[in-house]
């Protein structure tokens, strides 16, 4: 939870790149409902800055941590969701 709080402190000084440090490592550290917020976080993030490549891979995991859970339909609508 602090990590993310450090990023969104960085994200509002417009210092992206160090944004993306804390969430990775905040990602790495978190369990449950607390990574699934952080992996979508990480791909809104990669959607605005434009790292389409890593915002596809961020999108993969939130949808494959939904299925295990069995949440289908909130995976569908996470992807229906998603910019085009």
């Amino acid at each position: 939870d602090m990590l993310c709080r450090i990023a969104e402190i960085h994200r509002q000084r417009s210092e992206f790149e160090q944004m993306l440090a804390f969430y990775r490592k905040a990602e790495r550290l978190a369990t449950g409902d607390g990574r699934l917020d952080i992996l979508k976080r990480l791909v809104e993030v990669s959607v605005q800055l434009r790292r389409f490549d890593d915002a596809y891979q961020r999108a993969r995991q939130v949808v494959e941590f939904m299925v295990a859970r069995s949440e289908a339909e909130e995976a569908v609508a996470f992807i229906e969701g998603l910019p085009n």
